[in-house]
């Protein structure tokens, strides 16, 4: 190989060097939370849609709960709230009126 075809060969490895690292795919947080793209921002938009309707559906369901069996243990749930909010799973009147707020 002729020192002409040699240089001309790292020319274009460096080229395709630089292509690559000019290229690179964005990282999660880059492609994902600071994305300007709208069809990705429609997506943010749809998941923390999602996310605040399941939080409003469980906050409704222990409002519901609470009124079908007041003064009673919230099944299930009321063992995983913490005893300042619902001391035994009984949901004291403060967190109650809390919950309304909220939902």
């Amino acid at each position: 190989m002729t020192p002409q075809e040699q240089q001309a060969a790292q020319a274009i490895a460096a080229q395709v060097a630089h292509a690559e690292h000019a290229h690179q795919e964005p990282s999660f947080i880059w492609k994902y939370v600071f994305s300007t793209d709208h069809k990705m921002i429609g997506l943010q938009y749809l998941f923390t849609s999602l996310i605040f309707l399941l939080i409003g559906f469980g906050m409704a369901l222990l409002i519901r709960t609470q009124l079908a069996w007041p003064g009673q243990p919230i099944p299930v749930i009321g063992a995983l709230l913490p005893q300042f909010l619902a001391p035994g799973g009984i949901i004291l009147l403060e967190f109650y009126n809390q919950l309304g707020a909220m939902h």
